[in-house]
C-alpha cells in the first residue's frame, strides 16, 4: 500500500468520525427541535412554491421501500452471492446512520463524504474473502449515498436511500 493511499483511507475514517462527532455536538439541540416540531414548518419561499403541487403520500414511499428491501434480500438469498440477509440488513445501518450526518456536511460546505472506506471496512471484516459479499455490501451501503440525485439507479442500487 502506498504513502499516499494509507494517509486517504485514514483521512477517510477521521472524516466520518469528525462528521458524526460534529454533527452531534454542534446540530444536536436543531435536530432534537425538528423531530419535535415535525408538524410545525417554518414558511419560506420554497415550501410556497411547493405548495402548487399534490403531495405525494406517505405509504408511497413506505411501500416502495418495502418491496426493495424484499427484492434485496430475495437478491441475496436466491443467488449464490455469499451475502446472507442479516449481512444486508447490517449494510443497511451504515447508510441510515450517516445520512443525516453527511447530508448537513454537504449542504453546508458542498463536499461529500463518502461512505466508500467504513462500507469496505465492513465488509471485509464480515465476510473475509467473499469478493462478491464484498461488492454487494459496498453497493447497498456506499452507492445508496453517493448517487443522490439518479433515481433510476437508487432504485435498482439500494432500497434505503429510495424513502
Amino acid at each position: 500500500m502506498s504513502t499516499t493511499f494509507g494517509f486517504s483511507y485514514a483521512l477517510a475514517f477521521g472524516s466520518l468520525t469528525a462528521v458524526l462527532a460534529h454533527t452531534v455536538l454542534f446540530y444536536h439541540r436543531q435536530l432534537l427541535d425538528k423531530l419535535r416540531t415535525v408538524s410545525e414548518e417554518d414558511e419560506d419561499i420554497h415550501m410556497r412554491l411547493h405548495r402548487k403541487y399534490p403531495e405525494v403520500p406517505d405509504w408511497w414511499y413506505l411501500s416502495l421501500f418495502a418491496v426493495m428491501m424484499v427484492l434485496s434480500i430475495i437478491v441475496c438469498e436466491a443467488w449464490d452471492t455469499r451475502l446472507p440477509w442479516w449481512g444486508f440488513l447490517a449494510t443497511q445501518l451504515i447508510p441510515f446512520i450517516f445520512t443525516l450526518p453527511c447530508g448537513m456536511v454537504q449542504a453546508i460546505t458542498n463536499v461529500q463524504i463518502g461512505l466508500n472506506v467504513i462500507t469496505e471496512f465492513v465488509a471485509g471484516y464480515m465476510f473475509p474473502g467473499r469478493p462478491l459479499a464484498n461488492m454487494m455490501i459496498k453497493t447497498y451501503g456506499y452507492m445508496t449515498m453517493s448517487r443522490v440525485g439518479t433515481p433510476r439507479i437508487e432504485l435498482i442500487l439500494g432500497p434505503w436511500i429510495c424513502c
